[in-house]
């Protein structure tokens, strides 16, 4: 992936999962002081938010952890990277909190949002967490169980040819179509 933009590699992934199909430039915000993304890591055992920090940077691109979006005017960044983990040490959004509606608002006015998480498009809508599906255009199909290996392009896109292992938490990952 040398040459792409940290957030597009980081789109490049999500389009890969499902998460997000959309992988072109973003659009053109003015920054919160100098800072380009926000990254929203309330997961029980953050890892991902320094890993998204570290590839920002690494791209010349900068970037700011918070364990608190509602402080923040989120149209003022250039995309939002929301880390909620795996379960048992995962963040639920409770359905239409703050939160959740301050994120569905910023998709609203072309917002980017990076959301990875293990549970938040199928499990957790059923116990009260926020419904992102609909947002993401994602579809959650089943609750899942440890069955993450590998991730795999899908045929006829960008991405057919991308194959990537997965080492990490595996439990109950979302099935998604």
């Amino acid at each position: 992936m040398k040459g792409i933009a940290a957030f597009s590699a980081v789109m490049l992934f999500a389009a890969v999962t499902g998460a997000l199909c959309e992988t072109g430039p973003a659009p053109e915000r003015q920054p919160s002081a100098e800072v380009e993304y926000l990254i929203w890591e309330p997961d029980i055992l953050p890892g991902s938010g320094q890993a998204i920090l570290d590839a920002l940077v690494a791209n010349g691109s900068s970037g700011l952890i918070t364990l608190d979006i509602l402080p923040f005017n989120l149209e003022e960044f250039q995309g939002l990277f929301v880390c909620l983990g795996i379960y048992p040490h995962n963040y639920i959004v409770p359905a239409w909190s703050p939160e959740a509606i301050k994120i569905e608002e910023y998709l609203d006015v072309g917002g980017r949002v990076y959301l990875e998480c293990g549970d938040c498009w199928y499990w957790d809508p059923l116990i009260g967490g926020h419904e992102f599906g609909p947002s993401f255009g994602i579809n959650g199909i089943d609750d899942g169980e440890a069955d993450l290996f590998f991730l795999e392009g899908i045929a006829g896109t960008f991405t057919e040819t991308l194959f990537f292992s997965y080492v990490g938490e595996n439990e109950y990952m979302d099935h998604l179509e």
